[in-house]
């Protein structure tokens, strides 16, 4: 619906345009700068090879060439504009449409304004409407929530998209739902809305858990980020994890938070490139929140990395290298994991990527209180650096680790050494006896042919 290779390909390797396989790859242009986003500017797209360029502008192209005919007999096929049974919708076509000519402002401004074919979808995604959010979660209706995903994507890619009454209604439900049911979990009640599509059931059983996908797609873009500020989502979602000590009375080591559930895909959902207060809101989670969401945070800062996401080493170093302090192990050693994973693919690709990660976690003073001696290689590999070499020697860690090789280690790799050796000889000692029997016999039959047999045999 919005993965990571979805969300952030604009900057990965994008020679497989969109417009070879729309049934399949969405295409989006959220990076694109408001500001002087007028249809034909593909500066955010501005990449090293001309190729990419070019097959962006054939997608545009390829957008713009629908005559309003063609368009208006691709959206009769939709059955969206003939009739408001979503049953009897071609979600197929949906698809197809949402992917393609509509991403002409034109060809948008021919759906919004002539025809009903965006009110009509976003009524149907109306959590007070009960559609959209009552369907399964199961393969048959996937695209269901593709189209869902898609329409959210295109209407943020312009201004006119944007002042759509309708998906101002949307977006507001959404907004309302969620927060009513965060408060209904704090508390321990049932939420005062009628539909609850942010229920524990619903989020698991039913396209419900897709809204918190759509949330995370209007974080993408300034667009979308306006509505989040309109909304003052931002204000209302970062107490969360401090709401749950001092109301509920939970320790600060508690395991599971009344609203982990939620939490936790909003977190995974959420863009970090764009806005700094998500940036801040993941810190205060990983900071306050239950055991299970920390730990799905620090793997989700994992995913991140392995996605190239942008500016990821600008916040990501500091949230893990206070977690290694962290008293609960579990953590640390979990984004100890991490660290040792950035640090080890980074040297094989890039020694300079890999030595400034290592000093921007240095520059955190990092320390091995918690995760004892499952730490030593990262800090044996800070040792590689100046700076790593001072901070070390700074803390008494080279002090320490020497008189621990005086003490225990240097008799361990002894003994390991020697074992080694003897499991070494072991291992080739019935070769080598069985050639030498082999010469024995050789060297006795040829002393009997010589006459000097006595000599050999007692």
């Amino acid at each position: 619906l919005n993965s990571t290779l979805i969300r952030y390909r604009s900057m990965m390797d994008r020679d497989i345009p969109s417009m070879l396989f729309q049934d399949r790859i969405p295409y989006h242009c959220h990076r694109v700068d408001p500001l002087s986003m007028d249809g034909n500017n593909f500066e955010a797209f501005s990449f090293v090879h001309q190729k990419r360029n070019i097959l962006d502008s054939l997608k545009f192209d390829q957008n713009a060439s629908y005559s309003e005919s063609l368009l208006m007999s691709m959206l009769k096929q939709t059955q969206v504009i003939l009739t408001k049974d979503f049953m009897l919708w071609n979600m197929d076509h949906v698809w197809k449409v949402l992917n393609g000519p509509l991403w002409s402002e034109h060809n948008l401004s021919v759906a919004l304004n002539k025809t009903k074919f965006v009110k009509r979808l976003l009524q149907y995604l109306k959590p007070s409407r009960q559609f959209f959010s009552q369907l399964k979660w199961h393969h048959s209706t996937i695209r269901h929530a593709q189209c869902a995903c898609q329409l959210f994507r295109l209407l943020l890619s312009s201004d006119d998209g944007c002042k759509n009454v309708y998906f101002q209604e949307l977006i507001a439900e959404i907004f309302d739902s969620l927060k009513d049911q965060i408060d209904a979990n704090l508390r321990g009640k049932k939420a005062s809305l009628a539909h609850t599509p942010f229920s524990r059931s619903s989020v698991r059983f039913t396209l419900s858990r897709v809204y918190l996908v759509l949330i995370g797609i209007l974080s993408e873009s300034p667009r979308g980020l306006h509505f989040f500020t309109v909304h003052q989502m931002q204000a209302f979602l970062f107490p969360l994890t401090r709401k749950e000590i001092y109301e509920q009375q939970l320790s600060k080591e508690r395991r599971l938070g009344a609203n982990d559930y939620l939490l936790r895909l909003l977190a995974t959902n959420l863009d970090y490139t764009v806005c700094d207060d998500f940036r801040m809101l993941f810190s205060q989670w990983m900071a306050s929140g239950s055991l299970f969401l920390r730990k799905c945070l620090i793997g989700h800062l994992d995913l991140l990395y392995r996605a190239q996401m942008a500016r990821f080493d600008e916040w990501s170093m500091s949230v893990l290298a206070v977690l290694l302090k962290d008293q609960e192990q579990r953590l640390a050693l979990t984004a100890l994991k991490v660290l040792e994973k950035i640090n080890l693919s980074q040297s094989m690709k890039n020694d300079a990527k890999s030595t400034q990660y290592l000093v921007d976690l240095i520059s955190h003073q990092p320390n091995d209180s918690h995760i004892g001696v499952y730490g030593q290689f990262l800090f044996i590999k800070m040792l590689s650096t100046d700076q790593g070499f001072h901070f070390l020697h700074s803390t008494q860690w080279v002090h320490r680790k020497r008189e621990e090789w005086m003490r225990i280690f240097h008799h361990r790799y002894t003994e390991m050494l020697e074992t080694a050796l003897v499991h070494s000889v072991s291992s080739t000692m019935p070769s080598s006896q069985s050639s030498l029997d082999d010469a024995s016999e050789d060297g006795l039959a040829a002393a009997a042919t010589a006459g000097n047999a006595s000599t050999f045999i007692p």
